[in-house]
């Protein structure tokens, strides 16, 4: 699992090296719940506990943790679409329009605008395919259950199992 690790912190890390940051103001949760998240790519997965927020502004924070206090990986998309990606695994960070992450984050970019508008999508078990990505979802009355996103170019999954 130290492999996995150091080799998603090496990608994300070149990725997000020339970056700019920006502080942000405090993220204000309305709402919280508690997930699993699954991330893959290639022949590197990582599973961690996450705790996932959306704000009343229709901000969407999510924090992975895996046997530490410290989130591995905190992803903060705003509801003007900007993307701010810090912690270990995004070292030293990346901030900016979403359109822009960098490649390794793209997936995230997806996986945060579909939790994001999760409101919107209707309830029961879906499977939606597009060029670029086969999503899934499984949601009872407004909560999601599960959420995944496959990249259809890229060797990369996410899956999220909601408590």
């Amino acid at each position: 699992m130290g492999a996995a690790l150091a080799a998603l912190a090496f990608l994300l890390f070149l990725a997000t090296g020339c970056a700019t940051r920006k502080e942000r103001p405090a993220f204000q949760p309305a709402s919280t719940e508690t997930a699993v998240l699954r991330w893959q790519r290639e022949n590197v997965s990582l599973t961690g506990d996450a705790v996932c927020a959306r704000s009343h502004d229709g901000a969407v924070l999510i924090r992975l943790h895996k046997q530490s206090p410290s989130p591995l990986l905190e992803l903060r998309l705003e509801s003007d679409g900007t993307l701010a990606a810090k912690g270990s695994l995004a070292s030293p960070g990346w901030t900016g329009p979403s359109s822009e992450a960098p490649m390794p984050l793209a997936t995230w970019v997806s996986f945060l605008t579909i939790y994001q508008h999760a409101g919107d999508l209707p309830a029961g078990e879906k499977e939606l395919h597009t060029a670029a990505a086969r999503i899934a979802y499984d949601k009872t009355g407004s909560r999601l259950k599960s959420l995944s996103i496959a990249s259809t170019d890229r060797a990369e999954t996410i899956s999220g199992f909601f408590r």
